[in-house]
This record gives structure tokens, C-alpha cells and sequence, in this order.
């Protein structure tokens, strides 16, 4: 499981990374056939805070966070199958692992 306190640490990085990188990363996603593939519709379980509903849209996600809200995000850069976002939010898939990013606020370590 990742760590939140480094997660945070990478925030800056990752949407750096994400901006620098959008026009020549090509996002590659698991088969529906292979283990950690996400499903269409997904629930991670994030430390202690509650479920995080992900419903895959294809070129976005939309969540349904532990706190209730709902969000639509696109993925960043626009053909990745991994990580989406959209201030003040953003959410880094990885296999059965999610991290849920809220500026301002520690990030949520989540499992499938």
C-alpha cells in the first residue's frame, strides 16, 4: 500500500509530470481479462475513511467519494487509463490501488 505522507511529496511531481508528458505518453490499461484490471464500475475501500465509487467512462472516471460528493474527472494527460484529475482534485490507479488526492488535505490510500 502506498504511503500517504510520500504521496503528498509527490503531488507537485505528478502534475508536472502529467503536464510535461501529456502529448507524448501513450496510456496503456490492463485487458478486463487480467487481475487488477478495473472494472467498469469499481469500489475501493480507503484507510478508515469509507468507500470510493469509481465508474469508468472511458476518457474520464466518475467518483463518488467517502465523504459523498460527485465527481467527474478527466484523465491527465487526456489518453490515460490510470490517472485523472481536475483541481482540487485528483485519483492514481494501480492495479487494485487508488490514491484520492484533495488539494489541501492528506491523501487516501484506497483498496479493491
Amino acid at each position: 500500500m502506498m504511503n500517504p505522507r510520500a504521496a503528498i511529496a509527490r503531488i507537485p511531481l505528478f502534475f508536472a509530470a502529467v503536464t510535461a508528458l501529456s502529448g507524448c505518453v501513450s496510456g496503456g490499461y490492463e485487458s478486463a481479462g487480467r487481475p487488477g484490471a478495473m472494472p467498469r464500475i469499481a469500489t475501493y475501500n480507503c484507510d478508515g475513511a469509507g468507500p470510493l465509487r469509481v465508474e469508468n467512462l472511458g476518457r474520464s472516471v466518475k467518483l463518488l467519494t467517502p465523504r459523498g460528493l460527485e465527481v467527474t474527472l478527466p484523465a491527465s494527460p487526456p489518453d490515460s487509463t490510470t490517472r485523472y484529475g481536475n483541481p482540487p482534485y485528483a485519483l492514481v490507479l494501480d492495479g487494485r490501488e487508488a490514491l484520492w488526492f484533495v488539494t489541501g488535505k492528506e491523501p487516501l490510500a484506497c483498496r479493491r
